[in-house]
């Protein structure tokens, strides 16, 4: 017999507990391979595929609603700017009697003087210019930087200043009479002059509420106030999102050119997405409970398996036990791994007997194995013989011994179970003892192996039945093979 140890590929057993980890990881790798574990990848690729749908969904629709609202903007804003019909001088007499079906648009000179608001958003226009201070002692006539003639009258109160006109006042009667009454309709503080309704004001009187310290806080209409064109949310390339009062706006902004090509001005159209907004976010917690719910079938998949394997897994039983328990479905001895004791010689046979155990215990509900343990024929009592003709052969290493196990396993079995098998060199009343712990497959496992005598090496399906290891026929292997893994 040759006793030349081929080259271990397998892990190195150690008693330090990294060892059992190290299967207990390979055993839920292993098991993702069959049913279980297809369950778990079903879940995971499901859980991929709707976080990839609720990803592209949620783009899409923003991109169409994005679209859609750059659409209806751009139309509302060529309305405007029809209306606004500038050539080569502001002229907005047309303008000011013009009908335009749009809910709201501001329209801003080149320079910054705000031509008219329609539909105000605080924080849009930031800090403002006053007009003469004379204004707050009597009414005034104000010529406007575009040409327009107002008449103004600013009004203090707590906080900041009204200051409300009327444009083209030859065309109203008794305009200063006007603006004395309505100006007393803000009241005396900030808050209530802003808070003001529209609806309670003239068709004719036009309005701003400013600050003390220039913001303007509400405002209809075109009084002749200057802002800063720098600061505002100006883009003519794609929309501009607004938050203001905790409502997000997305604005539209269309140049208004002259005859040459130049930029003489700008109208804003805004659009308030807070239903749009709202129908997204349920859209969206729609999706995230989609996939979570997919996730949480994944890990509850996980949690299963991990909890199959580590209760699951066979019980690591003493030698103690095993001799009190005797050979059983999960408990099998053997004498020696090579010693042969009736022919008290070493014989390859003993090998296969080991592997025959193995792949017993492997197709069926997994078991221990002990080696160095004799069995009297006629009690049936085991008792400890040891391993010391063995390890006597191997020249006392215990390394050669465990990897000649090793890699029969793996080349009489296969690679792939060798994470399903533990084992480890003990000692007991000074006597060395073998014990091999094997966990149920997740596939069938053969033995691969020539037997002296025949002509090619065979493949055979063994299995534990009750104390003994059962070689089955084809017919029965393909049987059983079926029932036990489907």
């Amino acid at each position: 017999m040759n006793d030349q140890i081929e080259p271990l590929e397998t892990r190195q057993p150690d008693e330090s507990g990294v060892s059992e980890r190290y299967h207990g990881a390979f055993y839920v790798l292993r098991i993702l391979r069959k049913r279980g574990g297809r369950f778990f990848l079903a879940f995971v690729c499901l859980a991929i595929v709707f976080a990839g749908m609720a990803i592209l969904q949620h783009w899409f629709v923003h991109k169409q609603l994005y679209q859609t609202t750059k659409q209806e903007l751009t139309s509302w804003a060529e309305q405007v700017v029809s209306e606004i019909a500038y050539k080569d001088k502001w002229d907005l007499a047309g303008y000011r009697r013009a009908a335009i079906m749009v809910p709201g648009w501001f329209v801003v000179t080149k320079n910054g003087l705000i031509v008219d608001i329609e539909g105000f958003i605080p924080g849009l226009f930031g800090k403002v210019e006053l007009p003469n201070e004379r204004i707050f002692d009597a009414p005034q006539t104000i010529i406007s930087t575009i040409g327009e003639t107002w008449r103004l009258f600013g009004r203090k109160v707590v906080g900041g200043s009204v200051i409300i006109g009327i444009c083209d006042p030859n065309n109203v009667t008794d305009a200063d009479k006007t603006l004395l009454e309505y100006a007393g309709k803000f009241g005396s503080t900030l808050d209530q002059a802003a808070s003001l309704n529209p609806r309670e004001i003239d068709y004719d009187i036009e309005y701003a509420v400013i600050t003390s310290d220039g913001e303007l806080k509400a405002a209809l209409g075109g009084v002749p106030i200057e802002t800063n064109p720098h600061a505002l949310p100006i883009s003519y390339d794609h929309l501009v999102s607004l938050i203001s009062n905790s409502k997000l706006y997305l604005l539209y902004c269309q140049p208004i050119r002259d005859s040459h090509g130049e930029e003489v001005g700008t109208v804003i159209l805004p659009k308030e997405m807070g239903l749009e907004q709202e129908a997204l976010r349920i859209q969206d917690k729609f999706n995230y409970w989609i996939v979570g719910i997919a996730a949480l079938m994944a890990i509850a998949t996980v949690l299963w398996l991990v909890a199959h394997n580590f209760f699951g897994q066979t019980k690591r039983v003493t030698l103690d036990e095993a001799l009190k328990v005797g050979e059983s479905a999960t408990i099998e001895f053997k004498s020696s791994f090579d010693w042969d004791l009736k022919l008290q010689e070493y014989h390859e046979d003993r090998r296969l007997d080991v592997l025959k155990s193995i792949a017993g215990f492997l197709n069926a509900k997994g078991g221990t194995l002990f080696i160095g343990v004799t069995e009297d024929k006629d009690s049936h009592v085991p008792t400890l013989c040891g391993l010391g003709k063995d390890l006597e052969y191997y020249k006392g290493s215990k390394d050669k011994l465990q990897q000649t196990l090793r890699n029969l396993i793996t080349t009489r079995i296969g690679s792939q179970f060798s994470c399903f098998i533990a084992d480890n060199l003990e000692e007991s009343g000074g006597k060395l003892y073998w014990r091999v712990v094997v966990e149920k497959s997740p596939e069938p496992a053969f033995v691969r192996w020539k037997v002296k005598g025949e002509r090619q090496e065979q493949k055979k399906f063994y299995v534990r039945e009750g104390p003994k290891t059962s070689d089955l026929d084809n017919e029965n292997t393909w049987r059983y093979i079926k029932n036990r893994w489907g």
